[in-house]
């Protein structure tokens, strides 16, 4: 008869019906209706961007990100410890990781930009389109406010009419100063 030890330092049984995890892959090249879309498209001149996204979040630490962000749920905090309102939403950083990552590479206002070029290059919103859905595939929870904000792209400012700038900020700005969130567009 075996030790107690012994059988708890064996596995209970050998797994042989799981596929490994599927990591390190790039969702840009490794999607050929998608990269053929894009030529179609004539938008080769993004295939850099794209491939750069791509693999960003086919890698391991992507991938981990999006399990922490919906693993986490945001928190509300109303009040501080003297009673005083707070109103501050605060997320994971896995959150504000994949914010920045979608931020970094266009996804709220690439086509936006693109109008106002010079280049005004051919294909945008297709480009767009395969970033989201790359996006989408790697988490899709924080795709909301991305698709939120590409959706306005003017935004009033001091709240009057005819006075407005388009969201073209190229940065993500994580912040704690505004009432009800703890990030927001600079």
């Amino acid at each position: 008869m075996k030790s107690a030890a012994t059988l708890l330092s064996q596995p209970a049984q050998e797994v042989l019906n799981q596929a490994p995890a599927l990591t390190g892959y790039n969702l840009f090249l490794s999607d050929k209706t998608l990269t053929q879309a894009i030529t179609r498209a004539g938008a080769d001149w993004a295939n850099r961007q794209l491939s750069e996204l791509g693999q960003i979040l086919g890698s391991e630490e992507a991938q981990r990100w999006g399990f922490e962000a919906n693993e986490n749920e945001p928190v509300l905090y109303t009040h501080d410890r003297y009673g005083n309102r707070r109103d501050e939403v605060v997320f994971h950083p896995s959150w504000h990781n994949l914010m920045r990552t979608s931020v970094e590479h266009g996804l709220h206002n690439l086509p936006w930009l693109e109008m106002k070029s010079s280049a005004k290059r051919k294909g945008a919103q297709m480009v767009r389109a395969a970033l989201m859905m790359m996006t989408a595939q790697n988490e899709a929870g924080h795709t909301c406010p991305i698709s939120m904000t590409f959706s306005s792209p003017i935004s009033p400012v001091n709240g009057r009419r005819g006075c407005c700038r388009p969201f073209t900020i190229p940065d993500f700005f994580p912040c704690r100063k505004r009432k009800a969130c703890s990030w927001a567009w600079a």
